[in-house]
């Protein structure tokens, strides 16, 4: 998965450096709703790719449903992502906020896996 991560940071820095627009930031997605989308693209990318379905999500049904569940539409994913392509600092900021939503998220489903598999307190049990 991280391979994969740095794959597209370096495909984005590199469609930065060659583009030289000085425009105004046209993204429209607030900073957080885009690091929680492109976390959740990632983590379906990382399944699909397990599965051997595919190792991109493209136009897909799953990128679709990930978007209208973070309630952007296309067009904004698009300007927004061509932002940050374009400002690699930016992208770099909004990618480390991406990697620490991950990780956040796998400790939360680790600590529910810990939850689950702890033993139970034999304490109170008669067995003594």
């Amino acid at each position: 998965m991280m391979k994969n991560f740095a794959l597209y940071f370096f495909f984005f820095a590199a469609i930065g450096c060659t583009s030289r627009d000085k425009e105004k930031n046209p993204v429209s997605i607030k900073k957080e709703e885009l690091v929680s989308l492109l976390a959740d693209i990632h983590l379906s990318k990382a399944g699909a790719m397990i599965l051997n379905a595919s190792d991109t999500l493209g136009d897909s049904p799953q990128k679709a449903e990930l978007l209208a569940k973070h309630h952007i539409n296309e067009n904004d994913y698009q300007k927004s992502m061509a932002y940050y392509g374009a400002h690699p600092e930016a992208l770099s900021e909004l990618y480390g906020e991406v990697i620490a939503e991950l990780t956040r998220r796998q400790a939360e489903q680790l600590g529910k896996v810990n939850k689950v598999q702890e033993p139970k307190d034999l304490s109170n049990s008669s067995a003594h």
